[in-house]
């Protein structure tokens, strides 16, 4: 008989980004560091956008996203696919911001500030080289116009004309992760999109 050589050829390297959410979670149970930092890639601006949409404030969102992915982490190994990801970690960011609003904004009001608008857009467009001082600073008057818009909506149009505007999730996905009909979802955003227009029907958009 032939005796075995050992293969001392080293393993590839695991692409990540190849892997769908639930091996990443379950990598992620294991406490493999790089399947974490592809989860935090894939779903940071999703959660931090979620959080915001609670908190109305720049700094306590980044905060309390920052504790959603420590509780991600720590708590993996009870995802059980019974859901989307996206889905699971929805919930996590509710929980997460109602618990920091509990513990933090008993005795002061919730802030309505930003940071610069600028600031907060960087990848939502580009400023072209040619743009006048007046033409930018109308941009971020309409930038910030249709923030407040939408801080002034009842909750239940906040979460959905959010979940569909800004995180481009589809009727069905929404459905999911809030637990409501399709139907449903459709007329809270048409209510939405119809109480936008009234606040914002003064301003030049």
């Amino acid at each position: 008989m032939f005796e075995r050589k050992p293969n001392n050829t080293p393993p590839k390297p695991r692409d990540y980004k190849r892997l769908a959410d639930p091996q990443l979670m379950e990598l992620c149970a294991a406490k493999d560091e790089d399947a974490f930092s592809e989860i935090v890639g894939r779903y940071e601006r999703f959660v931090y956008s979620t959080v915001f949409a609670e908190l109305k404030n720049t700094d306590d969102a980044f905060d309390v996203s920052q504790e959603v992915f420590i509780r991600l982490y720590n708590a993996a190994g009870g995802f059980r696919c019974e859901s989307t990801l996206k889905t699971w970690l929805y919930r996590m960011c509710k929980n997460c911001a109602y618990d920091y609003m509990r513990k933090y904004y008993k005795h002061r009001a919730v802030s309505l500030t930003y940071k610069d608008a600028e600031e907060e857009t960087t990848e939502d467009a580009d400023i072209v080289s040619d743009t006048t001082p007046e033409d930018e600073l109308l941009r971020k008057e309409k930038i910030q116009a249709v923030r407040n818009a939408v801080l002034e909506l009842p909750e239940e149009q906040r979460e959905v004309i959010v979940l569909r505007e800004f995180q481009n999730m589809q009727y069905s996905e929404i459905a999911v992760m809030l637990g409501i009909s399709e139907g449903t979802v459709k007329s809270r955003i048409s209510r939405a999109r119809e109480h936008l227009k009234k606040i914002l029907e003064n301003f030049r958009l």
